[in-house]
């Protein structure tokens, strides 16, 4: 197996490894925590949605790439290459989790609460997997709240580290919603809620970034995607709360 080396010694592959291991602790997770005659379905639901993912996550890279892609199309089919968007993946994986909600009989905002280990998981690794690899990076810091981090050129620089504020918000948010399931009383609304607490975290990372990205008006088209998601996750809320 040939293994390059990023500019801070870590091997390319690496990065892989982690997304896979976020993957791998999610579905574990999920299978740890449902009902024994629920646990084959929930691990599916959560295996489709990391399909969702990645095909939502592809397709999405490669529409904001299109420039590129129209004159190379048939590496829009090579994953393996790398090129995912979190916008898009999310929205992949939303989608399949409606889609088997259905399946299942069940509403959307009670299977997405199932699934928030798995969610969690891969936003922690994935987050961890951009630190290591130099991109999502932050921006530069003017004060003692920096760390040092790399850029998608190998250089390091004192940044604000948004990857890892991301991955731990994401955990404490979990511990958090977690300890106040029983007070939402309704396992769909709490899969909502804490779908709108990761999109306020996601809002935060991307204001906090600062490697380049398409703009519109202004604003880094991610932020306009995580407003989005949490538009949704509040039409579910009202929904739920009924």
């Amino acid at each position: 197996m040939v293994a390059f080396i990023l500019p801070g010694g870590v091997p390319v592959y690496f990065f892989s490894l982690l997304i896979g291991a976020g993957a791998a602790l999610g579905v574990g997770w999920i299978a740890l925590q449902a009902p024994e005659k629920d646990r084959l379905p929930y691990v599916n639901a959560g295996l489709w949605a990391l399909l969702g993912a990645l095909v939502g996550g592809r397709i999405a890279y490669v529409a904001v790439n299109w420039a590129y892609y129209r004159q190379h199309w048939i590496e829009g089919f090579e994953v393996y290459q790398g090129g995912l968007s979190w916008p898009g993946a999310l929205a992949g994986g939303l989608v399949m989790v409606m889609i088997y909600a259905r399946r299942l009989h069940k509403p959307t905002g009670e299977l997405l609460w199932t699934l928030f280990p798995l969610l969690t998981s891969m936003f922690v690794f994935i987050s961890l997997a951009c630190w290591v690899d130099g991109c999502a990076y932050g921006q530069v810091a003017v004060s003692y709240l920096g760390l040092p981090a790399l850029n998608e050129l190998g250089h390091q620089t004192l940044r604000i580290p948004a990857q890892l504020i991301g991955a731990l918000s994401a955990v404490l948010w979990l511990i958090a919603i977690d300890t106040q399931a029983e007070r939402l009383s309704r396992q769909s609304l709490t899969g909502w809620v804490s779908i709108f607490g990761v999109a306020v975290i996601l809002l935060v990372v991307e204001l906090l970034r600062a490697d380049p990205a398409i703009s519109v008006y202004g604003t880094r088209l991610s932020v306009w995607a995580a407003s989005g998601f949490g538009a949704l996750a509040l039409v579910g809320i009202l929904v739920s709360w009924r």
